[in-house]
């Protein structure tokens, strides 16, 4: 078995934002994509891993440092390894490179979850290799913070009820849709003068079919702080890093914007 999976993929143009660049939702779903084809290689998929322990992987934490983002129609390469495992936690990191520079890293944190009393197993409990060599982790990717900040009603943005197309194979939101929360905290005005260096997601409650989902959002010195509750209970809490403003307000933004427009209504 080796440690590692490495695939590539082309970006299309379903995945990429309006600067065409790859969506940060759309980059969990790849990571979602290369973490099970590298379990199915391992024998510890959710299967296997069911019917061999009677239990389940669910992610807790990931991380993502946007370097450079591929873009539409770039081949990308996407890398995946586990690193380390502690008495119940599991380590796995990414990277996404292109010809042309782009560079995200990325670490995520895992547990398992026996598969009757959905409460956390400790990893010598389970079928996982452990006697395979382990990648180190890459010291360029920050180390997990605690998340969480004081949001009030001024911070609220909107409720959101979880659908079916939401539910995955555990029957619970899939961890994309906190991330389609995130970027839905935003218009796409705000989102476009946001110069993106990376986020976080702590996963904190599981929700499930019928839910809403209160979506917070609190402005920071190095970015924003996203956090979705059902009344009191946090189910994630989240935060995307920026390195700057494009533009110094979203006022200026739209001033700009119909700048643009009135010169190009009014130019011969």
């Amino acid at each position: 078995m080796k440690n590692y999976l490495q695939t590539t993929a082309l970006i299309n143009i379903s995945d990429v934002d309006f600067n065409y660049n790859l969506r940060f939702d759309h980059m969990l779903n790849y990571i979602q994509d290369v973490t099970t084809l590298h379990s199915y290689d391992l024998k510890v998929d959710r299967e296997t891993l069911m019917a061999s322990s009677n239990a389940f992987w669910v992610l807790t934490k990931i991380k993502l440092v946007f370097n450079k983002l591929p873009k539409w129609n770039e081949e990308t390469t996407m890398k995946t390894y586990p690193t380390t495992v502690t008495p119940i936690r599991f380590f796995r990191e990414y990277q996404f490179t292109t010809n042309s520079g782009a560079n995200v890293l990325g670490k995520s944190e895992w547990c398992v979850l026996d598969g009757d009393t959905k409460t956390i197993r400790r990893s010598n409990t389970v079928a996982y290799p452990t006697q395979m060599e382990h990648l180190p982790p890459n010291p360029d990717i920050p180390d997990f913070t605690k998340l969480r900040e004081t949001v009030t009603e001024n911070d609220f943005c909107f409720d959101y009820t979880v659908m079916n197309a939401d539910i995955d194979c555990n029957r619970h939101t899939n961890n994309v849709v906190y991330a389609k929360l995130m970027l839905n905290a935003f218009s796409p005005i705000e989102y476009d003068i946001l110069n993106l260096k990376g986020l976080e997601i702590n996963y904190i409650n599981q929700s499930f079919f019928g839910d809403t989902i209160s979506v917070y959002k609190k402005k920071l010195d190095d970015g924003y702080y996203i956090e979705g509750k059902i009344q009191d209970k946090t189910i994630f809490a989240s935060k995307l890093y920026i390195r700057q403003l494009l533009f110094k307000t979203v006022a200026q933004k739209k001033r700009t914007f119909l700048l643009s427009l009135s010169i190009s209504t009014t130019s011969p």
